[in-house]
């Protein structure tokens, strides 16, 4: 049972995100209708084609996976290929995005305390302090 717990998180680590998607393709009787790859252009100097995904309902999607793209601005527009090579026009407009790095962190620091943001339903968040988990206190302090 560990082991099959273990092949369970290495396999659903396997695939990283982010994902350009599309919207789903519900299966059509008239193969013409089915989408079984995908011309991706704007993410390289050549178009990229990928196989269709077929999800647990049948539909079938574009999921192409981002991880190795370089930080960039990209400008992505993409192609259905039917079964029989018919290829549909491109998207419009071009689906615009940046692939980059958050800044970093800044003001650092040492503290007694760890900040804890807890969500609440409806209301304003609260943002609560309490003994780090980390480490916990060996005795109380009075100072």
């Amino acid at each position: 049972m560990r082991t099959l717990f273990i092949l369970l998180i290495l396999t659903a680590t396997a695939t990283a995100a982010p994902f350009l998607v599309s919207d789903a393709y519900v299966f059509n009787s008239d193969p013409n209708m089915n989408p079984v790859e995908f011309v991706i252009h704007g993410l390289g100097a050549t178009d990229i084609t990928i196989n269709a995904t077929t999800l647990s309902n049948g539909s079938l999607v574009l999921e192409y996976d981002l991880q190795t793209l370089p930080n960039g601005q990209y400008s992505v527009s993409a192609a259905a290929v039917n079964i029989f090579g018919g290829e549909s026009t491109f998207s419009t407009p071009p689906f615009a995005f940046t692939k980059g790095v958050p800044m970093p962190p800044g003001n650092l620091r040492i503290s007694q305390t760890m900040l804890v943001w807890v969500p609440t339903s409806g209301r304003k968040p609260i943002t609560r302090r309490h003994p780090s988990p980390l480490r916990p206190p060996s005795a109380p302090s009075f100072s």
